[in-house]
């Protein structure tokens, strides 16, 4: 590696970064230049040269690649033994010339580089490499009359298929080469179906092949060696904080007549300032010589025809053949068909299901809508504002879903590519009962049988004095995923870019939940669990349903005083907090109920899963588990506290369990719990400025059940009741129960 930097003129210098391609890849390139410019900036402006976290080693990345050879699965290593044995006269197969070297660049204007990007793929659902293919597999096909065209491809090879690694910044050489025997049909509509068919069948995008092919032996090599390799370097930006204004890529492969490349065509493509860059690199021995000329003059005609082409025949590119999955009615069948900003479709976790069934039950609740109210003291750009809300928008799956039933009525989630949301901006002086108003209408815009879900109103009540209210479906996210997206979008607000770039995929959530509850472990504990059933009756209510849901809250300060009391009390016995308000309420039910064996629901985060980047996974990834607890009357608070606490660890490992399962494997018909336990520990980090200042003034939040009791920890203890099926002499009697026991188990305890 060399870094020289050379003085051009005063106050301009060039600095020239070459490395060895054994050393980095294209990944690794802009991870060098994003650290580069980061740290650049930071000196500048005096500030700590601090870089993100360190991800996995090479090293280590290369021990356990090692390892792995010996555990990939069988379907996989059948399906490349059957790629690679495949025979055919009608294919296009690399030559036995001698290479001669040359080359030549096609640069696409920005015009015609964004109708690729944002309007054809859009059109056939397809990426920006699945129609390049498709592009150059009907140009080649077509110059050497060949029907099959075998491509080596070149990816990142950071497919996330050992656990425990995270190569996102991690720099080497990570590249895997792999062949698709891709077809050149009869049009490019149908061309580009058959290339997503085979590019989309390829197992953890083709890293298995190499080691298959370097550790497995000849077997694992294609009979019909490929003719051309295709590589999409992605794009490079350029905007006045960047430091590294170009990057040239020197290697082998710039240098004529090389006898690097085992291919005899060779197509790289790089985007640069939204300028599509394509060069070829070809062996005249192997090729005509009209080869520049012909491929030139058909990409471009090819190129001009094609929004026609696509746009007629985009109907046969349907959404049904796209996502088997789902089996519309009629009606959705043609919504979803002619709706080209569709790009992925999936199911419902149970617990998403659950809240749906809810909302649909009684379509006037008001359940399961959040509302958030964010306070701004200081100057707010509003149409800066709505571009921050618009850009977090689109960078989360879940922000851009529709729910939509089949014909059977299973609900499915469709997960467009963009998705308008409204931000509205009202001036209004403060009254409460007009703000009252508007966030009522802002409730009820909530509207899950139109997919009406999120919503954002901004308020400015005075000079230098804003609200935010944001109002959502909680079948869109749960605390810990709104604590990320405000975050997100005051981040975007105040630098136009984000903490972090990474969209975190819901889908694999769902996909790991699919396996999970199939775990016979599960339904054991379970039905272990609730063997006695009938000690936890009778419930407190009757039925959780009326005709409206009127919600009253008792709010209970937690000072600096108290609050120390608690945390001493904690750290004398070693629990903690949550196990200390959570034995509160159990015992508080235990009271009055008057009986022995107690149920609660508790809220987890579900994040407890070996799910990549779960932490960072925006969606509903919360859940809702019984938690039951035998009390006797001869139990100490301390004897109790250190058994709850031993019995909700002894949860962890099935927390994630659906309820609906649960009630599935035990037959229980009847509500195992008429009370909610929440204890919402996730950080709200609002990034503020010297100009802006910005909190959380009023979190706002429906369940269907009759008593929910939130604890936020160093701030307040909040109990729910639906006073319409929780009368009042029953409330009082909550409050006052919980806070004697409360007071008597400091009290008891002695903490001073």
């Amino acid at each position: 590696m060399q870094v020289v930097c050379i003085k051009t003129e005063e106050n301009n210098h060039r600095i020239i970064w070459i490395i060895h391609h054994l050393i980095v890849d294209g990944v690794s390139w802009r991870i060098l230049i994003e650290d580069f410019n980061q740290l650049y900036l930071q000196d500048l402006n005096n500030q700590e040269l601090k870089l993100s976290n360190k991800t996995t080693s090479f090293k280590e990345w290369a021990n356990k690649l090692n390892s792995y050879k010996n555990e990939i699965p069988k379907e996989i290593k059948e399906y490349w033994l059957q790629e690679c044995t495949k025979l055919s006269d009608d294919i296009l197969i690399k030559g036995d010339d001698i290479y001669d070297g040359k080359s030549f660049k096609i640069e696409l204007d920005a015009e015609t580089t964004e109708k690729i990007y944002n309007v054809i793929t859009k059109l056939c659902q397809a990426s920006p490499d699945e129609i390049y293919l498709s592009l150059f597999s009907r140009i080649i096909g077509k110059y050497f009359n060949k029907k099959e065209i075998p491509i080596t491809l070149e990816g990142h090879g950071r497919e996330e298929v050992i656990e425990n690694i995270d190569l996102s910044r991690t720099i080497g050489w990570f590249t895997t080469m792999y062949p698709i025997y891709l077809k050149c049909k009869e049009s490019l509509s149908k061309t580009i179906k058959e290339t997503k068919r085979k590019l989309r069948g390829i197992p953890n995008k083709g890293i298995e092949y190499g080691i298959l092919a370097q550790f497995c032996g000849e077997k694992y090599l294609p009979k019909n060696k490929p003719a051309i390799s295709f590589n999409n370097l992605g794009k490079f930006s350029q905007s006045d904080e960047i430091c590294a204004k170009e990057v040239i890529f020197l290697s082998e492969n710039d240098i004529q007549q090389n006898s690097y490349t085992t291919h005899d065509i060779d197509l790289e493509l790089l985007l640069v300032e939204d300028k599509q860059i394509i060069k070829i690199n070809y062996n005249k021995n192997f090729v005509g010589a009209n080869f520049e000329n012909y491929i030139y003059t058909e990409l471009l005609e090819l190129l001009e025809s094609f929004g026609e082409e696509t746009e007629k025949t985009s109907k046969s590119l349907n959404i049904l053949e796209q996502f088997p999955i789902f089996q519309g009615t009629e009606g959705h069948k043609s919504l979803l068909c002619n709706d080209l900003r569709i790009i992925d479709i999936y199911d419902l976790t149970h617990l998403q299901k659950g809240m749906l069934y809810h909302s649909l039950f009684n379509r006037e609740s008001q359940e399961y809508k959040v509302q958030l109210i964010f306070e701004i003291k200081g100057s707010l750009n509003i149409l800066e504002m709505k571009d921050a809300i618009n850009a977090t928008i689109k960078k989360h799956d879940i922000l851009k879903t529709k729910f939509y039933s089949d014909k059977k009525g299973i609900f499915h989630q469709v997960v467009m590519d963009e998705l308008e949301v409204e931000v509205q901006y009202r001036e209004l002086p403060y009254t409460h009962m007009a703000l009252e108003n508007l966030l009522t209408t802002q409730y009820r815009n909530i509207d899950i049988e139109n997919n009406k879900l999120n919503n954002f109103l901004i308020i400015k009540q005075a000079n230098n004095d804003y609200l935010l209210i944001w109002t959502f479906h909680h079948i869109l996210m749960d605390g810990w995923s709104y604590s990320m997206v405000i975050k997100d979008v005051f981040n975007y607000y105040h630098s136009k870019r984000f903490s972090s770039d990474r969209n975190a995929s819901f889908k694999s959530y769902i996909e790991y939940m699919k396996d999970y509850t199939q775990q016979a472990k599960l339904k054991k504990y379970w039905s272990e669990k609730l063997q006695n059933y009938s000690i936890l009756q009778p419930n407190l209510i009757h039925s959780f349903q009326s005709e409206e849901h009127i919600e009253g809250c008792y709010s209970k300060q937690i000072d600096e005083e108290l609050s120390t009391s608690i945390q001493k009390f904690c750290q004398k016995y070693r629990i903690t907090i949550n196990t200390f308000f959570l034995t509160i309420w159990l015992s508080t039910l235990k009271e009055i109920k008057g009986t022995e064996s107690v149920c609660c629901g508790v809220v987890t985060s579900g994040r407890n899963v070996s799910v990549k980047h779960i932490d960072e996974i925006v969606g509903p990834i919360i859940n809702t588990v019984p938690f039951i607890k035998k009390m006797t009357s001869t139990s100490s608070y301390e004897e109790l506290l250190k058994e709850v606490q031993t019995e909700f660890l002894e949860l962890r490992d099935y927390e994630n369990t659906p309820l609906s399962k649960i009630y599935e494997w035990t037959n229980i018909k009847s509500p195992l719990f008429d009370s909610l336990y929440a204890f919402e520990n996730y950080p709200i980090d609002l990034p503020s400025t010297e100009e802006m200042d910005v909190k959380l003034k009023e979190g706002r939040e429906k369940t269907h059940y009759p008593i929910v009791i939130i604890i936020n920890p160093g701030s307040n203890v909040q109990i729910k009741f639906n006073e319409s099926v929780i009368d009042e002499k029953l409330r009082n009697s909550f409050i006052k129960v919980f806070n004697q026991i409360l007071d008597k188990m400091l009290q008891k305890i002695k903490v001073k």
